[in-house]
């Protein structure tokens, strides 16, 4: 159960500063408050990433955790600022899925 709450912590974090970085791009007065912000929530999703090395062996938690967040975010900024997305990037985005797929059917027994 934690477990699941550090990775879904980790993932809205990390998903939050993203979006937080981005929006500190479109404008030069949101620049310091999205660098600032964002990186504030990138600081405590790396202590919930912390809590997951506890549990999981390294090369399964960087997997689920850096792959996952990545998808997450991609999918987020995509639909939070209406980003087009093409076939080759849900191509993309499934190639990678089964990669985190495949990579913790083959490390949890």
């Amino acid at each position: 159960m934690i477990l699941s709450v550090s990775i879904v912590l980790f993932m809205l974090l990390q998903i939050g500063a993203a979006i937080l970085f981005k929006w500190g791009t479109m404008t030069p007065t949101h620049y310091w408050p999205g660098l600032l912000l964002g990186n504030a929530l990138g600081i405590v999703s790396i202590l919930a990433l912390m809590n997951i090395y506890k549990v999981l062996p390294p090369n399964l938690a960087a997997a689920v955790c850096t792959g996952g967040s990545f998808l997450c975010i991609q999918l987020a900024l995509a639909v939070v600022f209406r980003a087009a997305v093409s076939v080759s990037t849900v191509g993309g985005t499934l190639l990678i899925l089964s990669g985190i797929l495949w990579m913790t059917l083959a490390t949890v027994k």
